[in-house]
């Protein structure tokens, strides 16, 4: 089948898809993101990048844990059965599953937790809230069959070695080995792989590049990313298996600082917010990642306003969600969020021109909670 004939194909499928009500890639859960970007598509390749403390990984739950397992819950017949693997490069898995059942309280009993509540660190947990942890574990025996947590593997190989196990054995690789090396030899060339499922849809999520460790044929860490963003991630995992790869990448912390220290008022802005140029670790990769979306927290640096957005009401709670490369529309897109760090759930705001009354609505509601937290 010649190359036109096989994109020709893949066309009509995806039209016979969506035709039959299924959907082709996993909705985001913001509206106006949707607009530009419809959803989390196979084969793309993943960056999520923010200062220190803004919540990265808390964000990267909710948009590619928490929203997914929520949408083909609530879409059982929409084609999609997500598969993900979240590599813990930083954290146990102890510590991100209390964060995740602080998420699932907040969510099904509007329950309002700190992680330090919920392990009785500042105050002692009470017994009603104990109650309603453990009417959880049917949610999460659920969760857990398309969640798979690994926290033991932080190299390059080691992850792809994981993730590549499970395509070997729920699919077919076809070989070529009718070409020869330099010297004659005899080469065995993947060159095409067909699940057995094609409605599986494998995410793989690493948390965080900050913390891969390098192996004996790499330089230093930087090293390691490269190869590990490059090659295993987009080339193979992506490219080859169509697999959809997240990597949660920190900004470079120097850069912010300097930035904040050398300019005042409004310039400041610019230099601090997330961008290409301040990726942390390793700044080459970005050309590897099909969309980066980057963090931005503007009380950090004490903005009383953001994309028309109050600040001095929103504090803390506001992020701005900023769309910094995508190779499937334009990007510099900005999306003003309202963040709930302890429950790990993100809301978008009404927009600030075309929502003025729903706005104004959603403020009194913050107003409203922050006097009854002084109380």
């Amino acid at each position: 089948m010649g190359r036109f004939s096989e994109s020709l194909k893949k066309i009509k499928r995806n039209k016979e898809i969506r035709e039959s009500g299924k959907q082709v890639c996993i909705p985001y859960p913001f509206p106006r993101l949707r607009n530009i970007l419809p959803g989390i598509e196979k084969g793309q390749n993943i960056g999520i990048s923010a200062g220190t403390s803004v919540g990265k990984s808390k964000f990267t739950r909710f948009m590619f844990i928490y929203s997914v397992y929520n949408y083909v819950k609530d879409n059982p017949n929409c084609g999609i059965k997500p598969l993900i693997y979240y590599f813990l490069l930083e954290d146990p898995t102890s510590k991100i599953m209390n964060n995740m059942i602080c998420f699932r309280l907040k969510e099904k009993y509007k329950i309002d937790i700190t992680l330090q509540n919920l392990e009785s660190k500042s105050e002692i947990l009470s017994d009603e809230v104990l109650k309603k942890i453990e009417e959880c574990e049917e949610y999460f025996n659920d969760l857990e069959k398309y969640l798979i947590i690994i926290d033991n593997i932080h190299n390059p190989f080691g992850l792809y070695k994981e993730m590549r196990s499970y395509f070997e054995a729920n699919g077919t690789i076809e070989y070529d080995e009718t070409k020869t090396d330099d010297k004659g030899n005899k080469l065995r060339l993947a060159v095409k792989y067909t699940p057995n499922d094609p409605e599986v849809h494998v995410i793989g999520i690493v948390d965080n590049l900050s913390n891969m460790n390098p192996e004996e044929k790499h330089k230093d860490q930087k090293d390691a990313i490269g190869e590990w963003v490059s090659k295993y991630a987009r080339r193979h995992l992506c490219k080859f298996f169509n697999a959809t790869m997240v990597h949660i990448q920190q900004q470079d912390l120097d850069s912010q600082k300097m930035a904040f220290s050398s300019y005042a008022g409004d310039a400041i802005k610019g230099k601090v917010k997330p961008s290409l140029a301040t990726l942390g670790d390793s700044k080459v990769v970005a050309r590897d990642y099909h969309v980066i979306f980057g963090l931005f927290n503007p009380d950090r640096f004490e903005f009383e306003e953001d994309l028309g957005y109050d600040i001095t009401l929103l504090q803390n709670n506001y992020r701005n969600l900023m769309l910094l490369k995508s190779n499937e529309s334009d990007s510099g897109h900005q999306l003003g969020l309202y963040f709930n760090g302890a429950a790990e759930s993100f809301i978008e705001l009404p927009h600030p021109k075309t929502q003025v009354k729903e706005l104004e609505e959603f403020y009194n509601r913050v107003r409203a909670k922050r006097q009854k937290e002084k109380k």
